[in-house]
């Protein structure tokens, strides 16, 4: 199968995932389908990740704050994993070295099945 890109398909991508990410916090699969139909570098390929889901749960902020899903006090609970975010991050980055494109795009697509048939099993 030859896959042609059309504008129509990142709008529904970020739809997509926005929706799914802001109802069930899982908004992974769309996106990373659509991503990885780019052939992007692994590198571009988590830049592009990690802007679209903190700007998408930037925006999430002021409705889980009306609905009362986030206050201060869950706030604190969460924020002992703040230091450990540089960690991740460079561990994520180190480790993005360690993949070519095709192992890069394998690993995704078996993450990618394992975590859709994880969402039908929790149905």
């Amino acid at each position: 199968l030859t896959y042609t890109p059309r504008n129509w398909h990142g709008w529904f991508a970020g739809w997509a995932s926005g929706f799914a990410s802001t109802l069930a916090n899982t908004g992974g699969p769309p996106f990373t389908i659509y991503l990885l139909l780019q052939s992007l570098q692994p590198v571009a390929f988590i830049g592009t990740v990690t802007l679209f889901f903190a700007v998408v749960n930037f925006l999430k902020i002021p409705l889980f704050l009306q609905q009362g899903l986030l206050d201060i006090e869950t706030v604190l609970q969460l924020a002992w994993a703040l230091p450990l975010l540089p960690l991740g991050v460079w561990l994520g980055r180190r480790s993005v070295d360690l993949f070519d494109q095709k192992l890069f795009e394998r690993v995704l697509l078996v993450l990618l099945v394992g975590s859709v048939l994880l969402l039908i099993g929790t149905l």
